[in-house]
This record gives C-alpha cells, structure tokens and sequence, in this order.
C-alpha cells in the first residue's frame, strides 16, 4: 500500500480496513497496513503462511528415532563429528557474545542459542532435531504451503528443544499476566535455514541411509561411510 496516496498513515489504515481480509473465503476486515485480517496477518508473521501450523514434535517421533539412533551408531563419521562441532562453535560464539565469526559469519539467533544451552541443550541435540525434522519434510512434502513456511517450520522446532520464557505483561485492569515471549524473527526466519544450508549433504545422507537399512540394500555402516558429495565445512 502507497501511504501517499492517502495524505497520511491513518488515512490509509481507515481505507485498508475498510476492505475485507485477501485470505480466499475470509470475510474480516484487514488490520493495520496489512492486506490480512488480524488473525491471518498474525500467523502470516509468526509462522510465514496465512493458514500455517506450528508443527508438534511428536509428529516427528518416528524420524527422530530413526535419526538419533544413526547418529549414536556413528559419531565417528567425520560429516557427523564435523557438523557437530560446527554447531557447537556457533553456539560458543553466541555464549561468549561474538557478533560475527570466520566460520560462521554473522552470528544468527545468539540469544536463542544462549537459551538452549542454559536448558541442556547440546549441539548433538540440535543436529538430531534438525535432521530429523528436514527427514520429516521430505517425507511429507505435500504438508508445505510454501518455503517461507518450510523454513520458519524447521527453526521453530530447533528453538522448541527448550522452553520459552515468560514475563508478566499488564492488562488493562490493571494487573499482570504471565506470557510466553515469542521467539525473535531473525530467529524464526533464518536459524532452521542456516542449519539447512550447511549440512544439508549429511541430512541426505542420514536419510539414504536410513531408507536403504529400512529396505535393507545396504548396511548402515557400508553407507554412511560413503563421502558427502558436498563435504561439511569447519
């Protein structure tokens, strides 16, 4: 929307909301700027597609099973050990408050990562989560409204291994209420994705293996010993 066309903000957040939410089917008013109701510009925000769903990790139990069972068997395998150490050093550097890091670049999501590891969180955990929820994605490809989705799906339950915080918010009467603090956007939009992007060659890997012991061509060891076509970078 060109605010100028309107002569000012509030001219043309009354015009805007005198128009119905674009979400096909939905018939409330748009909110604000946005060209959705409140509830789907909400959700729009937190979880990158109008009608998107946090995904529950019991969802995943399978592949998780499937995922940290392989990876217990073989932490030896220089794409699991490496990539395991280039979590941790990420989360070290978010730890220790580095802004940017020659390995890393700039350091994404750090207080999330703090918050994860002041719950226990190990960098092995967040390799198993990972992987298993990008082995879930590729099974169930169909589940995915879009990329942006995708993305904030695969971070989202990253950031979940641990709880969220919470702080009191005043309501209007006057008293407090304790609320759940919304993971950062950054966090949201770009952890699961920097995750992806490096080791996306041990994700496929861990699922060729597993598909290839579940119809038992080949032996787990006899595969994960097989190079990654794109080697895991330290």
């Amino acid at each position: 929307m060109d605010i100028r066309l309107y002569g000012s903000l509030d001219g043309a957040i009354a015009a805007n909301q005198s128009d119905q939410c674009d979400f096909p089917g939905c018939n409330k008013a748009r909110i604000g700027i946005s060209k959705y109701c409140a509830t789907h510009r909400n959700t729009n925000a937190r979880l990158g597609h109008p009608t998107a769903r946090k995904v529950l990790a019991k969802e995943y139990a399978f592949e998780r099973m499937q995922v940290s069972e392989l990876i217990a068997e073989n932490r030896g395998h220089s794409g699991v050990s490496n990539a395991i150490r280039w979590i941790q050093t990420w989360m070290d550097a978010a730890i220790t408050g580095q802004t940017t890091t020659s390995i890393h670049g700039k350091i994404i999501g750090a207080s999330e990562l703090r918050r994860l590891a002041d719950h226990g969180v190990t960098a092995e955990d967040i390799l198993v989560e990972s992987a298993s929820f990008w082995v879930y994605m590729q099974r169930n490809k169909h589940k995915w409204l879009n990329q942006e989705s995708e993305r904030i799906a695969m971070s989202m339950a990253v950031l979940s291994l641990a709880p969220r915080e919470h702080r009191n918010k005043p309501k209007p009467d006057g008293t407090m209420t304790n609320t759940r603090v919304m993971f950062p956007a950054e966090a949201r939009r770009r952890l699961g994705d920097r995750l992806r992007s490096h080791l996306l060659p041990l994700y496929s890997n861990l699922l060729s293996t597993i598909n290839s012991h579940k119809d038992a061509v080949v032996t787990v060891r006899e595969q994960m010993a097989a190079p990654l076509s794109f080697p895991v970078r330290l």
